[in-house]
């Protein structure tokens, strides 16, 4: 009984595979039929649909070529296959994650945008460089933090996202506004102060308390936040972030000597 070929044309029709993909499968030798002595013209067999078959399968769990190549070598072996396989779910499940990640991430700059409008382009790149890297800013907070702790604060941030995001945004334009007026002026108290009475709106006490109870002191001041800029990079330049350091200097004296004038005079 004579053997039955298939021309590439008759291929691509019945697998939905394209010529110019079956050429470069050919080129590439993952999937080399034989050639006609007499025309050159590629035919193929059963056995090349089959491979085929299967290759269309393995990309589309997501293999790369190269790896196909590797697994089409091993369909023998359940075993290798059962690896292989686990292996490619745990993959695809991790860009599943980061996935959802930006998705989320674009969700909440969509709405930024559409309450705001304008933005200038540093401080929202500096917002979604922020939302993208929070597994890595908290992994850096737990050298410090109880992750306990950690863990309820960022689920208190989750709740108030839209409003945290628009205030980070609103606050980084006011104060490169008020860049380079002195630390000392009535604008920049004032604009520190209500960025901390903001700040304190979306930290409740339940919060507080937890931090409190496990959050050593010593542990805050060995912070080091450089390692944190390299994480989530500031929106303002290194001119704007010395004279703010300044500010916030300047603003927590202020602020100990009041608590100690109102202490004297209790």
């Amino acid at each position: 009984m004579s053997k039955k070929y298939y021309s590439i044309g008759e291929v691509s029709e019945k697998t939905g595979v394209s010529v110019r993909t079956l050429h470069y499968y050919d080129e590439v030798g993952l999937l080399t039929p034989a050639k006609n002595e007499k025309s050159g013209h590629r035919q193929y067999e059963e056995k090349e649909l089959i491979t085929l078959y299967k290759i269309i399968s393995f990309k589309s769990l997501g293999f790369s070529l190269d790896r196909i190549k590797e697994l089409l070598k091993e369909t023998n072996s359940t075993h290798s296959l059962l690896d292989a396989f686990q292996l490619q779910k745990e993959i695809m499940l991790q860009q599943m994650k980061s996935l959802e990640k930006n998705i989320n991430t674009l969700n909440q700059t969509i709405e930024l945008l559409k309450d705001k409008g304008e933005i200038d382009s540093t401080i929202l790149m500096s917002l979604i460089y922020s939302l993208q890297t929070e597994d890595k800013q908290k992994e850096w907070l737990e050298q410090y933090i109880d992750k306990e702790a950690l863990d309820q604060f960022y689920e208190k941030i989750d709740t108030k996202r839209d409003d945290i995001n628009k205030g980070f945004v609103e606050f980084s334009e006011k104060l490169k506004e008020l860049y380079g007026k002195p630390v000392d002026s009535p604008e920049v108290m004032a604009l520190v102060e209500e960025c901390y009475q903001y700040a304190m709106n979306y930290i409740d006490e339940d919060v507080m308390e937890v931090f409190a109870g496990k959050v050593e002191a010593e542990d805050l001041e060995n912070l080091d936040f450089k390692q944190l800029q390299n994480i989530a990079p500031s929106p303002f330049t290194k001119e704007e972030e010395k004279w703010f350091d300044q500010v916030i200097e300047y603003y927590m004296t202020k602020y100990a000597e009041q608590e100690i004038d109102d202490s004297n005079e209790e």
